[in-house]
């Protein structure tokens, strides 16, 4: 797969891994490349807890918020398409604009396509936190209006190029399940995708997921007949994080460090507790499972699953523990979303983390 695809999907974190012959030397104060990882452009939020070669701590949060949506609405009795249409639509669509607090950049235009004129307008919603974009054309074949809707979490420090280039690429793949685009497209977008229900296709990225979005009650009025309707896209792995922490602690049951560590690592600011935990040890020190996780969040209780590799070991008489988890379930628009992902690549993405620290053993780890 092409490299930007690595860049802006699976958001790898691709750290310059020092050779194992660097071992011997003395640690430098904190035992990761800090300023390779800041310089991937992907911007995660890094929290380094004071720290030196002997005691500290080093997490990283990777959460960029995206989402993209496929509408199908009649075109009977519609508007006539324009800007003016676009905009309207985009301050009307997901209810009242003073409830949601959307409103206009001023950002517009159109965009000449296989499929005719297509025009686009751009929004923030939430006091300017979420950067949306429609893109619609009218699909005169099948009598509907397809209304793309493109969305990022700017607080979240989510790509531009995620909405700009992205996602009104997949926007501009969406045909009927029996049409193709013709031309090149991206090495990114790799997988194509069918809609029976809806009658669409589209392609979309590596670790991105398409499904029926089952709420009717959005876009001027309630949607009855089952060919109109809305598809929505989005990543698997909906929020990463990657945690370490050394210092002069005696070693401990993997299970026991990961419940009392966990919660810190992912709350974000809120009360987190784990709920239950199913670690698999798979060799000394080195475990595999998935973690339930109850969240109090202003007055409201939630359930997350996450994914995680938990390993220690110890070297100079320093142990160390490490942490790598995918939250695998999430709540959206009212909606639950099952964002669970391929083992091989939690996976992957541990062996990068831990071929990245010169201390940790190699992987796979050796009885």
């Amino acid at each position: 797969m092409h490299k930007r695809s690595i860049a802006i999907f699976i958001l790898i974190l691709l750290i310059s891994s020092p050779s194992r012959q660097e071992e011997t030397k003395e640690l430098d104060p904190l035992p990761i490349d800090v300023s390779s990882q800041l310089q991937t452009g992907i911007n995660p939020l890094v929290t380094i807890d004071s720290g030196n070669s002997r005691s500290g701590r080093f997490r990283i949060v990777d959460q960029p918020w995206w989402m993209f949506f496929v509408h199908t609405r009649p075109l009977k009795n519609a508007p006539d398409l324009s800007i003016s249409e676009v905009e309207t639509l985009l301050l009307s669509f997901w209810g009242n604009p003073e409830e949601s607090g959307v409103s206009l950049t001023g950002d517009k235009g159109k965009v000449e396509t296989e499929m005719g004129t297509a025009y686009w307008a751009d929004a923030k919603f939430k006091d300017g936190t979420v950067l949306t974009r429609f893109l619609v054309w009218d699909d005169l074949k099948k009598k509907r209006r397809i209304i793309t809707d493109m969305n990022i979490s700017l607080n979240r420090a989510t790509p531009d190029s995620l909405l700009h280039v992205v996602q009104q690429a997949m926007a501009l793949t969406v045909r009927p399940r029996k049409h193709k685009p013709s031309g090149d497209l991206p090495d990114w977008l790799s997988d194509r995708v069918e809609i029976k229900e809806l009658d669409l296709s589209l392609y979309i990225p590596l670790h991105t997921k398409a499904e029926i979005f089952p709420r009717l009650d959005i876009g001027r009025g309630r949607v009855s007949k089952k060919k109109w309707g809305s598809v929505w896209v989005l990543p698997v792995g909906i929020e990463w994080r990657y945690d370490l922490s050394w210092g002069v602690v005696e070693p401990e049951p993997v299970e026991e460090w990961v419940s009392a560590l966990l919660p810190d690592s992912l709350s974000g600011g809120a009360e987190m507790t784990v709920m239950s935990l199913k670690l698999t040890p798979i060799s000394r020190g080195f475990g595999y499972g998935e973690v339930t996780t109850g969240t109090r969040y202003k007055g409201v209780n939630h359930l997350v699953k996450w994914e995680v590799i938990a390993s220690q070991w110890l070297y100079r008489n320093i142990s160390y523990r490490t942490i790598v988890a995918s939250q695998a379930h999430e709540g959206r628009l009212g909606v639950l979303f099952d964002g669970s992902i391929p083992d091989h690549l939690l996976e992957n993405r541990a062996q990068i983390w831990l071929e990245n620290i010169p201390s940790a053993p190699p992987w796979p780890y050796a009885e």
